[in-house]
């Protein structure tokens, strides 16, 4: 009886371990070196879903040609005081990580005109993609506002912030990325 118990004892461990380590949470060392070998979605440790979408400016943004760089993508809305707060280090985060670094404000359903006065407002340099139709939103859905997702440059993300963040921390979170440090850690 002892050794059947301790043999589902070891057999439960090593079944917990393997799931820890194949968790999507716990992925931050990629599984094998094409993207093809990651789940797409927007947790922690999936490849970030590709997406083309026309900028308040007029631009065609394809996620997937951003392919090098780190991204910051930050659903928000322009009635959003906690977005408001947040934008201004998004601006400065993005002009001072100007090569390696791509912020993209992802606008929550409201009109392009009301985006370029918040664009105007907050003196915002980054593309922003009014998404109307919801297409986005449904893509990258917000747990709230904002909700910043962090994806490094093979395209998988690598943090998921919902609620404000402060310039420190946005700075952290990117410097842990580029250097291959989990961040939040």
């Amino acid at each position: 009886m002892k050794k059947k118990f301790l043999i589902g004892v070891i057999l439960l461990v090593g079944a917990v371990a393997s799931g820890v380590y194949l968790s999507p949470l716990n992925s931050w060392l990629p599984r094998g070196n094409r993207t093809s070998d990651f789940t797409v979605g927007t947790s922690v440790g999936n490849q970030a879903p590709d997406f083309n979408a026309v900028s308040i400016d007029g631009q065609n943004l394809h996620l997937s040609e951003l392919r090098g760089k780190t991204v910051l993508i930050n659903v928000f809305a322009s009635w959003c005081g906690p977005c408001q707060a947040e934008t201004p280090f998004l601006v400065e985060l993005a002009k001072d990580n100007p090569n390696a670094f791509v912020v993209i404000g992802l606008n929550l359903g409201e009109t392009p005109e009301a985006v370029k006065v918040y664009r105007q407002d907050f003196n915002v340099s980054y593309p922003l993609l009014p998404d109307l139709d919801g297409r986005l939103a449904e893509t990258y859905k917000a747990i709230g506002l904002p909700t910043s997702w962090f994806i490094d440059p093979g395209g998988i993300v690598r943090y998921v912030h919902a609620g404000p963040m402060t310039l420190d921390m946005m700075q952290q979170i990117l410097d842990d990325i580029q250097s291959g440090q989990r961040p939040g850690t």
